[in-house]
């Protein structure tokens, strides 16, 4: 009677503790998931849609939701739930702000940790699994999928896998309705689905042989699903290899994936003395390599569960999925795989591991002081590079809203081929890949917004976005200096305005000013008149340079140099801002005159 008295209470109080610990490690989880949500808030501000986000904008804007959903475009995924959310988000939110798409991925993002937290727990305990959770918050190495918005699909079809491999764990009709509805959801966001089918194949088939093949549509409904699209509707990539070509390089593609998923665990992708982020160093070898053995001698050693089995299929799938990827997308370093790897491969882990006990209490010990420095260490890895990834990404948000600034106030005068961030376009601006037309924002800005600057709030903004806006709209207005025959002047032209010379100038003729430079260089800044000015070379010997500003105090719109003894035209279209454009002349020495247009020639040249 004592004995059993005495044990109940025992049992009672581990059961407490045990209940503690979850509260306790749920408690951190939160915590850390609304730290993760104020840095990147910190470091968010700008952001805007990018690359294939206008492309999903573009193509809800100007075709049908079924073709969206299901005629993909060449090379492109099947995103059926990840197109009706942009849907409803682009036609309801809009795209003026970019604030409710990055908080949809953050809570996408803390979602993905909790799954995992609930599935390694009930392998390894809430206390080892949770600095991985917590980890994956702050997964700066998937930076194209943490620091922005720009993978929403990616995380949808992650959501969806983890949840269906929760679901599986236990088995009832209900259950396996619901897998494979949710396996339905994940393979049909993003082709990461398809390791979740590995993963579901093996947790159905591996069961007595009176269940699994009455259980195997939970698999085989999503898959035939997506077969059927593939087959029928997909149009493949131009630049895509033969099938022998990407299957000979999948074993490459597997370890490198390994290597690249092993460094952005343990934080040995950034050298703590340098900023530098690199997967495959001989250090992350060796460290994937170690990996493989040890999970693979314990595969050996103990008897799997079906979980660790039906895991290492998803990862072999994951892992091999860039060497099927079109072009320039087969990198198994590419950010967007790093999210989904970190899951797979720490539940795999949670899986080869489950049960482990260490007698020595000196090995243990080793182990904890072992795991909580790479973990400190990884974590301190992956948040710098997160935070790094985040300004990025604001940078180039900012720059793409002035570009789009500037196509607003070109307008019509703009052709709709024209694009902004065009490689070859002359002066050169930094590269965003937002890809974008005239034409196609214009059609997505009538049907969803647009969130370019006010044209008054470029002014606070930063001297080399400025720059970017001053280059963008002088492109797009075909800002150009051309020949012309006389100087033309005229009592009732607009003189330009000097704002600073280091030359000497003088206001004649009427409607002009003449700069003189005598014998040595100078330059001369000037505030033009509306329609602009005509521009001669007459008293000069050398070619003259010309450069244009507006928005910034920078003159970063170069046009070509006037040429001695020649008289040239630079035509200014008009435009939405009534604010001048200034005219940078450097005169190598002798003189240029410098006039505003006659009425007549201003009417005629801006026609």
């Amino acid at each position: 009677m004592s004995v059993g008295a005495s044990a109940r209470p025992s049992a009672l109080r581990t059961a407490l503790t045990g209940q503690r610990l979850v509260v306790a490690a749920w408690v951190v989880f939160l915590a850390a998931a609304v730290v993760s949500l104020l840095f990147l808030g910190y470091a968010d501000k700008g952001q805007t849609l990018k690359g294939d986000e206008w492309g999903y904008a573009n193509r809800l804007a100007t075709e049908s939701l079924g073709s969206v959903l299901f005629n993909t475009g060449q090379g492109k995924y099947l995103l059926v739930l990840p197109m009706m959310f942009y849907k409803l988000a682009f036609s309801t939110i809009g795209i003026a702000h970019y604030l409710p798409y990055r908080v949809a991925a953050i809570v996408l993002n803390v979602a993905i940790a909790g799954l995992f937290l609930i599935l390694a727990s009930r392998r390894i305990g809430y206390l080892i699994a949770l600095p991985g959770a917590v980890l994956m918050m702050f997964l700066g190495s998937s930076g194209e999928v943490t620091a922005t918005a720009l993978r929403t699909p990616e995380e949808i079809a992650l959501v969806a896998g983890l949840a269906m491999l929760l679901v599986l764990e236990r088995q009832s009709l209900r259950r396996d309705i619901a897998a494979c509805l949710l396996l339905t959801v994940s393979i049909t966001s993003h082709p990461i689905g398809l390791a979740f089918a590995a993963a579901a194949a093996v947790l159905t088939l591996i069961r007595p042989a009176t269940e699994r093949w009455r259980r195997a549509w939970i698999f085989l409904v999503p898959l035939a699903l997506f077969g059927a699209w593939y087959v029928l509707l997909r149009e493949p990539a131009p630049d895509s290899l033969t099938l022998g070509q990407q299957l000979r390089d999948v074993p490459k593609f597997e370890f490198q994936a390994l290597t690249t998923i092993v460094a952005s665990i343990t934080g040995v992708f950034r050298s703590p003395f340098s900023g530098h982020v690199e997967f495959l160093t001989t250090v992350a070898y060796i460290l994937a390599a170690a990996t493989l053995i040890g999970v693979g001698a314990r595969a050996i050693t103990t008897r799997p569960s079906a979980f660790f089995w039906s895991l290492l299929a998803a990862l072999l799938v994951l892992f091999a999925a860039p060497a099927f990827a079109p072009g320039q997308l087969r990198d198994p370093t590419s950010p967007r795989y790093v999210l989904p790897g970190v899951v797979l491969l720490l539940l795999l882990a949670s899986a080869a591991f489950a049960g482990l006990r260490i007698a020595s209490g000196r090995i243990r010990l080793a182990l904890i002081v072992v795991a909580t420095g790479t973990f400190a260490f990884s974590l301190y890895s992956n948040a710098k590079v997160l935070h790094q990834a985040a300004a990025v990404w604001s940078s180039r948000g900012t720059q793409v809203r002035a570009e789009l600034t500037s196509l607003d106030l070109a307008g019509t005068r703009v052709s709709r081929l024209f694009q902004p961030e065009k490689p070859a376009a002359q002066p050169p601006i930094p590269l965003t890949y937002s890809g974008l037309s005239a034409g196609q924002y214009f059609d997505i800005k009538n049907a969803y917004g647009s969130p370019a600057f006010p044209p008054a709030e470029l002014a606070s903004k930063p001297v080399t976005v400025r720059n970017v806006a001053d280059i963008v709209l002088a492109r797009a207005l075909d800002v150009r200096l051309a020949p012309i025959g006389t100087l033309g002047f005229s009592p009732q032209a607009t003189a330009p305005r000097v704002l600073e010379s280091s030359a000497t100038v003088r206001d004649r003729p009427a409607g002009c000013v003449r700069i003189v430079a005598a014998d040595k260089a100078a330059s001369t800044q000037l505030r033009l008149p509306p329609s602009g000015v005509t521009v001669s070379a007459a008293g000069s010997r050398s070619p003259v340079n010309l450069a244009l500003g507006r928005f910034s105090p920078d003159y970063s719109y170069p046009t070509r140099p006037l040429l001695p003894d020649e008289t040239a035209a630079l035509t200014i279209p008009r435009d939405f801002s009534p604010m001048r454009w200034r005219l940078l002349v450097r005169l190598p020495g002798g003189s240029v005159t410098v006039c505003g247009f006659s009425p007549a020639r201003s009417k005629a040249l801006t026609q």
